[in-house]
């Protein structure tokens, strides 16, 4: 067998061709890329702001996306987005288009042929996928060291159906007249296919758009879209499209973010969010609803969920040791056995971080609260400040103000009225427009003919900075043991991460470490409760016993009047094993609460309970009851009236999220 030699100029020649090769792979870099077309929607990222003007960009570009796309997407944008673009949604079937930057070599002609090739897998459907290739083509001209292509077309439609491409890849190519090749690298951005264009006015979220075009793959008619969407929130885990984290209704925080974007943000949220956050995924596809606000019909709040109820107005009440110690006698009704406490009863809890004044940055300002600090924009409106996120959570993002706030009002109905940057407009329940601040929360447009400043007392705003004066918090502490699992003594119960709760016997036995409080002392319960209230003869037959006392409520329900049967956390009472998103043991009780209504149908998603077919259904299994403040004749306070009988709330219909 013979072997021939290569030539050793050919040798050469090849070499110097493989150089150029190489030199030209490095100096032609895709730098940019914006997806448009007429079926391209703009897709929030989160709560981080919005691309734009670029939905990808070089990873080695100095500032990435959020310095492409400044000041409309914020600085401290997750690394996510700078790895995997900016998500793009188009509704179905429509022809996308691009405009691209590239980095163009020393001395290369002005005018260059660019070529696109797409390979994406599109989910559209339930074990059902669609490989899609086509090209996009175009011309680029030179311009200050960078080729620039304003418009690359394409070749052929999106797919037909809803569904979504995790990694929409394009692999680029550039041509020189002369023929030069160069490989001008891969961009990749997640892909969203939508019904139909969105309801106007419907914020276009990452998180939203994901859900809704997950559940709804391959699916067509609005009732099963509709079931689709909701059963993320039914089973109680609906993930944050950035990092797969099920978002939490307030889990461990006290107080939480108001607003769908806060949501999104922080990881956690108010009732008011979860409807705002079902809202917007249903509007993605094109389905209109309404997010309602539950009140309580007397003046007061509401009692969410299951609460245990001892009638009568003299008891036999747990002493300061907070263990029933009375054997019940005659007719009497026991409510907590010999021997045990009040189940459900805060033990222990975390000790979360404090903000401190050398960790402020601008004009950021602290506040204090019972619970703790907290922290809020000062007279910019501008968040400034960045903090450790294993410490604290942040709810605005840094360089961003509140998002949605009042502007400008407009004061003439006629008035054309132009917005600038990422501000918005709308109108409200009564009609009236409003210039309102965009994603990033500051106010980009100008004063006009036919509008005036929005602001009012305190809250102040003007042109380049946001709402001044919001009690509103920008970042909340971190609450959650340093030790996981945490490990409890007895029956006592851990949720959320954060607090611990007595079991089933209702005492305390675990002991707080480093970093947590002792809420109750170790081998105690809920001290001056009930544990024995009167039988069906009404009146209480038993002595107390040990250091139980009697507790008379008689006199206090008087004064809320003749129908006055229960005390709100004495005689009636919240039970544990009421879930919400993320959450074990959510909060009891709130002024309001804030559901969706789809057509006729009530959905809850703060809890994932539903469909109920009307408010009266929601109510009955929603609801323990309604609580109104009991007064002296002073006006002083001095307990809490339960309401359980007869409609207990109302609905009102509040402004959707823009």
């Amino acid at each position: 067998m013979h072997s021939k030699q290569t030539p050793r100029f050919f040798l050469i020649l090849l070499s110097l061709f493989c150089a150029r090769a190489v030199e030209s792979a490095e100096s032609a870099t895709l730098l940019t890329l914006e997806f448009g077309g007429d079926g391209q929607h703009e897709v929030e990222l989160d709560g981080y702001g919005t691309c734009l003007n670029a939905d990808w960009v070089a990873p080695d570009l100095k500032g990435g996306l959020a310095a492409a796309n400044a000041p409309y997407v914020s600085p401290a944008m997750p690394e996510y987005y700078n790895l995997h673009g900016g998500p793009v949604a188009y509704v179905r079937g429509t022809v996308p288009e691009l405009s691209a930057r590239f980095r163009a070599p020393e001395g290369a002609q002005s005018d260059v042929q660019i070529i696109g090739d797409v390979r994406a897998e599109f989910h559209v459907g339930e074990g059902k996928t669609e490989l899609y290739q086509t090209r996009f083509s175009g011309r680029a001209k030179r311009l200050n060291g960078e080729w620039v292509a304003d418009v690359l077309s394409c070749q052929h439609p999106l797919p037909a159906e809803i569904g979504y491409a995790e990694a929409f890849t394009i692999r680029w190519h550039l041509k020189t007249a002369d023929g030069s090749p160069y490989d001008a690298g891969v961009s990749t951005v997640p892909l969203y296919l939508l019904r139909e264009s969105p309801g106007e006015g419907v914020p276009l979220l990452h998180t939203t758009v994901n859900l809704a075009c997950r559940a709804a793959a391959g699916l067509e008619e609005d009732a099963e879209i509709i079931d689709a969407v909701w059963q993320p929130f039914a089973a109680r885990h609906v993930p944050r499209a950035r990092d797969g984290q099920a978002l939490a209704y307030y889990g461990a925080y006290h107080s939480t973010a108001g607003d769908l974007r806060g949501l999104l943000v922080a990881g956690t949220g108010q009732c008011t969010t979860w409807a705002f956050l079902q809202y917007a995924a249903l509007g993605a596809m094109g389905i209109d609803s309404e997010v309602m606000m539950v009140m309580s019909k007397g003046k007061g709040g509401i009692m969410v969920r299951r609460w245990a109820h001892l009638d009568g107005a003299r008891f036999i009440s747990s002493g300061p040791n907070g263990i029933c110690e009375t054997t019940v006698a005659g007719d009497d009704e026991q409510a907590i056995e010999v021997g045990s406490g009040r189940p459900n009863t805060r033990a222990v809890e975390v000790v979360p971080a404090k903000f401190q004044k050398d960790q402020l940055k601008g004009d950021d300002i602290i506040r204090g609260r019972s619970w703790g600090n907290y922290l809020l924009t000062g007279p910019d409106g501008i968040v400034q400040t960045e903090l450790d996120m294993n410490d604290f959570l942040p709810v605005v993002p840094l360089g961003f103000g509140v998002a949605q706030q009042r502007g400008y009002q407009i004061t003439e109905t006629e008035a054309e009225v132009v917005v600038s940057g990422d501000d918005s407009l709308t109108r409200d329940a009564n009609g009236k427009g409003w210039v309102l601040t965009g994603p990033n929360g500051i106010l980009e447009t100008t004063p006009q003919d036919g509008m005036k400043s929005a602001a009012m007392g305190r809250v102040t705003v003007s042109l380049g900075k946001g709402s001044a004066g919001l009690n509103l918090h920008t970042y909340l502490p971190r609450r959650r043991f340093a030790q996981l699992p945490r490990n409890t003594g007895g029956d006592d119960l851990v949720h959320d991460d954060s607090w611990i709760s007595t079991g089933p016997n209702g005492i305390v036995e675990t002991a707080a470490i480093d970093g947590e409080e002792q809420v109750m002392p170790l081998g105690t319960g809920a001290p001056e409760v009930p544990v024995i209230g009167p039988g069906p003869d009404g009146v209480l037959n038993t002595e107390p016993a040990g250091d139980d006392t009697i507790l008379d409520i008689s006199d206090t329900l008087k004064l809320a009047g003749e129908d006055a049967r229960y005390l709100s956390q004495v005689n009636i009472w919240p039970l544990a094993g009421v879930p919400g998103q993320r959450t074990s043991n959510p909060k009891p009780g709130f002024p309001n609460h804030v559901i969706l209504k789809v057509g006729e149908t009530i959905f809850d998603p703060s809890y994932g309970t539903g469909p109920f077919p009307d408010h009266a259904t929601w109510e009955e299994a929603s609801l323990a009851g309604r609580n109104a403040a009991i007064k002296d004749a002073d006006g002083k306070r001095v307990g809490s009236q339960a309401v359980r009988e007869g409609r207990l709330s109302y609905m009102q219909k509040l402004l959707s999220p823009h």
